[in-house]
């Protein structure tokens, strides 16, 4: 059997060693320290269950079979969130990848969370503080098991900066690039190879993601961490809309009212401020251990060219 990271490399090389081990290790560190800040893990389908149209899901070949698959579990968390609050799950996630730089895969485990905040900073101090943990775990495990000459500690200043998305896009403008903004979000490689250090881009354009709140007429309460070196987007997160009867007036003009209805129950029993997140095991794994390509930490890894 094929498998891109093979046993001889794995054997020989302690890079190819441990860097799977670090993946493992850091999804664990990633559901011990969230369950001990009181968030309840939930597993869920991977599977896309949604009886929505087709045209809404996508298709997906693994080994000749079709699956029509999700790509994200944040609405179930979201409904989740209503009944228990701070929620989270690590599950598989499946994308239709066609980007074939090497922070991309087509199947990866994706940190969900959903969890009320009392005000908008509560989200950045969550990211930092989980980053500040999980890169000091990274850092003491390479030390205590002498892997210095493999892997090298990470340094990362905190608080992580902000800055507001309408300003990076001035800047550019003034140097004669524009970013590439459209419907599905922002192209984080835009900038990634440009900063130094992790940047939070505040405020996006209310294209970027439906069920972000609205800041004003222009931007909602969405956010992107972006990680320097080339490495691309780590984490999107936003305030959410709680509004049942946005979501109602949404669903009516696509004519899914009858198939999200629990999500439309869900909302009725959300009575604070909510919040949600997306994180890439691998993205972050790939940062920590400064790896060429995401899928040298794993051992059967599917990329947009390796399916």
């Amino acid at each position: 059997m094929f498998f891109k990271n093979n046993i001889q490399n794995i054997i020989k090389e302690k890079r190819h060693y441990y860097a799977p081990i670090l993946n493992g290790l850091l999804e664990y560190e990633t559901w011990k320290y969230f369950s001990e800040q009181g968030f309840i893990f939930f597993t869920l389908p991977e599977l896309n269950q949604a009886y929505a149209h087709k045209k809404l899901v996508f298709e997906f070949n693994i080994d000749n079979t079709e699956f029509e698959l999700n790509n994200s579990q944040a609405m179930r968390m979201t409904a989740i969130s209503s009944i228990y609050d701070k929620v989270f799950s690590i599950n598989r996630c499946f994308r239709k990848e066609t980007n074939k730089e090497k922070t991309h895969l087509i199947e990866f485990k994706m940190l969900e969370m959903e969890f009320s905040i009392n005000q908008e900073k509560d989200i950045f101090i969550l990211i930092d503080n989980y980053l500040h943990y999980i890169i000091t775990w990274f850092n003491f495990y390479i030390q205590n098991n002498h892997l210095e000459t493999i892997f090298s500690p990470k340094e990362t200043k905190f608080p992580i900066a902000c800055k507001k998305y309408e300003n990076i896009f001035e800047d550019y403008l003034k140097h004669g690039k524009k970013l590439n903004f459209d419907r599905y979000g922002f192209s984080d490689f835009d900038i990634t190879n440009d900063i130094k250090e992790p940047l939070y881009i505040t405020y996006y354009p209310h294209e970027g993601n439906w069920r972000a709140k609205k800041k004003d007429e222009k931007y909602s309460f969405l956010y992107n961490l972006v990680l320097p070196y080339g490495f691309g987007e780590l984490v999107e997160f936003s305030i959410r809309e709680t509004n049942y009867e946005y979501y109602e007036s949404k669903f009516n003009l696509l004519g899914l009212t009858k198939n999200y209805q629990w999500y439309l129950d869900a909302i009725k029993n959300i009575n604070t401020i909510k919040a949600g997140l997306g994180l890439g095991i691998e993205r972050l794994g790939s940062w920590l251990m400064n790896l060429d390509k995401i899928d040298d930490q794993l051992v059967f890894p599917r990329t947009p060219d390796r399916r």
